[in-house]
Parts: structure tokens; C-alpha cells; sequence
């Protein structure tokens, strides 16, 4: 069982708001009527911003992307990608000894160390993270506190 789950705040809606904004950006450009030097280029910025912010969101909102922010939950490991631009922090199941949820906040205790994961994410999907975490410690009898 591999679980993906993304920890954007509410991707579906961040991407229509963004097409939303290039599209307003697209007819502000085409319907501009003044030759105004400095309001063209601050309309070409524009443009080229909301191109920008809409490949941002595509590459943070799919999942198989590389850049996208996620934990990712097998029989073998959890991997946690907590920032756009950060590496991913790969904790395998034989590894850890016990785990304690906080809020926003996943504490594991290693075998030689400890590692602290803080994210951020809408309520209902750091409860789903925590409920497929606990999940799959129980049945590998890994000690759980908190919640």
C-alpha cells in the first residue's frame, strides 16, 4: 500500500484562482489601448508573473512531481517532503522505535536518533497523515503516543 498525500492548503482551488489571474493578466494585455512605455511593461510583468505562479502551482500540485510538498507512506519507509525547493527526508519503518503526534508536528524516536517533522497543511489532512502513520505502526508494533 503506497499513500501520496499532498500537503498544499487546498490545490485545487489555488490552481483555478491562479488560471483565474492569468487570464485576467492575458485580457488586461490584449485589451490595453495606451502606449504608455512604463504601464506596457508593468502589463508584461504581470503576464509573465502569472505564467510563473501557474507553473508554480502545476509543479507543487501533481502528484508525481518531484517538487511537489508530500509525505508519502509504504510498507518500507515514510518520506517527507516539507518545502518546495527542499530535499526529501526518507525514515524507514525498521528504523523507528516509537512515534509521538503533535500538532502540525511528527516526532519519531530512531535507534541511534530522533528527528522532528513539522509541516504545514489544512487540519483534515495532517489528521488523514497521522491516521496512515499510526496505521501502519500498529501493525509493525511501533510504540505510538499522542495524538
Amino acid at each position: 500500500m503506497k499513500k501520496i498525500i499532498l500537503l498544499g492548503a487546498s490545490n485545487r482551488w489555488q490552481l483555478i484562482s491562479t488560471v483565474f489571474i492569468l487570464l485576467i493578466s492575458i485580457a488586461n494585455f490584449v485589451l490595453a489601448s495606451d502606449d504608455e512605455p512604463l504601464l506596457s511593461a508593468l502589463r508584461i510583468a504581470l503576464l509573465a508573473g502569472a505564467f510563473l505562479l501557474l507553473i508554480f502551482q502545476l509543479l507543487s500540485s501533481v502528484k508525481a512531481s518531484k517538487y511537489a510538498v508530500r509525505v508519502v507512506i509504504d510498507e518500507d519507509d515514510i518520506v517527507f517532503k516539507t518545502h518546495f525547493f527542499s530535499r526529501p527526508q526518507q525514515l524507514k519503518w525498521q528504523n523507528i522505535k516509537s512515534i509521538a503526534f503533535h500538532p502540525y508536528k511528527i516526532s519519531f524516536r530512531l535507534a541511534n536518533d530522533s528527528v522532528d517533522i513539522s509541516y504545514t497543511t489544512l487540519a483534515k489532512i495532517s489528521v488523514e497523515i497521522k491516521e496512515n502513520i499510526r496505521h501502519l505502526a500498529r501493525q509493525k508494533g511501533i510504540e505510538i503516543s499522542g495524538g
